[in-house]
């Protein structure tokens, strides 16, 4: 991202600190699915690794899943003479149980794009606001407008405003009808189903049926809507 175009919440979103805690919620919510509740609470107790770790094991392994599994993996270790009633063994045998990276990185992209929604939905509600007290200000106002032949024929200075306005209204309902929070934890074949619902609702996301990845066309479907608004403020 462009700096001096990036909005903060946008930014922070996106920011690798962001993806790695939501690598770690899926963890902690795969291992309530898989093992206990108990386990989850232990885990979510340790908290994500530190960057640096992962950085350095994924100079190793050139693995961005693998290396923030490793990562964790030291961490729980490292902090077991911290939390001498840790499960240490437990937590370690279930960590990413019956998951696949894709489960990790497509329900974090999930995520990542509900928040995104939420953001920009927010500034739409704001445009919208903005685009209504302008046409309110110019209501009744004539202006001189052109046609073929007559180049300052009078018209209301409010009508191709109430044109955009509608184009915009039209755009921004396409698009925060389209489905925008997505996830799996179904494994590698997409089969390992049980518990999956219920994890992905405690994430904030939605399960499809899927193979190794989450269905493409969720995540067309919303980034087409959202371009139709875009194309709607470009005019």
């Amino acid at each position: 991202m462009i700096e001096r175009y990036t909005d903060v919440q946008i930014s922070d979103i996106w920011a690798e600190s962001s993806k790695r805690r939501r690598w770690f919620e899926i963890e902690v919510e795969n291992m309530r699915r898989t093992a206990s509740n108990e386990l989850a609470e232990a885990l979510a107790q340790i908290g994500p690794p530190a960057a640096r770790l992962v950085s350095e094991h994924e100079k190793r392994v050139r693995h961005d899943v693998m290396a923030f599994l490793l990562a964790l993996d030291d961490r729980i270790r490292s902090v077991s003479t911290t939390f001498p009633d840790l499960p240490v063994d437990q937590l370690r045998q279930w960590l990413h149980y019956e998951l696949t990276s894709s489960d990790v990185t497509d329900t974090a992209l999930g995520m990542a794009v509900r928040d995104t929604h939420r953001v920009l939905r927010g500034y739409a509600v704001e445009l919208r606001g903005a685009l209504w007290r302008v046409q309110e200000q110019i209501d009744g106002t004539q202006t001189i407008g052109r046609t073929h032949g007559q180049w300052a024929r009078p018209m209301q200075a409010a009508h191709p405003w109430m044109v955009l306005l509608g184009m915009y209204n039209r755009a921004t309902q396409r698009w925060s009808q389209t489905h925008y929070g997505f996830g799996k934890m179904s494994g590698p074949l997409g089969e390992q189903r049980m518990g999956e619902d219920e994890a992905l609702s405690r994430l904030g996301v939605d399960g499809y049926l899927s193979t190794q990845l989450v269905p493409r066309d969720q995540i067309v479907h919303w980034a087409r809507d959202l371009l139709g608004v875009l194309e709607v403020c470009e005019a």
